[in-house]
C-alpha cells in the first residue's frame, strides 16, 4: 500500500483513497454519468454489511452510505479511489 493511502475499518468507516494505473484505465471506459451543476458524477454502490462513510481524496467531499446497497453519485475525480474499496462497486 502506498505511504499516502490509508484505510480505516470500524463500524463506520473512513476511507481515505488515492489512485491507481489500473482504476484510472477503467475510468476511461464509458459509464453512465450524472451531471450535476456541470460536474460529473458517477453512481457507486455500497456492498458492504453495516454503513461506510468515505472521503474522496481530490476532492475532499464526504460521501456516507447508510446501508448495503446504498448508491451514492461520487464526483468523477474521486472514483479510482472509491474503485479500490472492496465493497464499493460502480454501477
Amino acid at each position: 500500500m502506498k505511504q499516502g493511502s490509508k484505510r480505516l475499518y470500524q463500524s463506520l468507516i473512513k476511507i481515505i483513497m488515492s489512485c491507481c494505473n489500473q482504476k484510472r484505465a477503467s475510468l476511461a471506459q464509458p459509464a453512465s454519468l450524472n451531471v450535476n451543476n456541470n460536474i460529473q458524477q458517477v453512481s457507486i454502490q455500497y456492498t458492504g454489511m453495516t454503513a461506510l462513510s468515505a472521503t474522496g481524496i481530490a476532492t475532499g467531499r464526504k460521501y456516507f452510505f447508510s446501508k448495503p446497497g446504498d448508491i451514492q453519485n461520487v464526483d468523477y475525480r474521486d472514483v479510482a479511489g472509491m474503485l479500490n474499496v472492496p465493497v464499493l462497486k460502480r454501477i
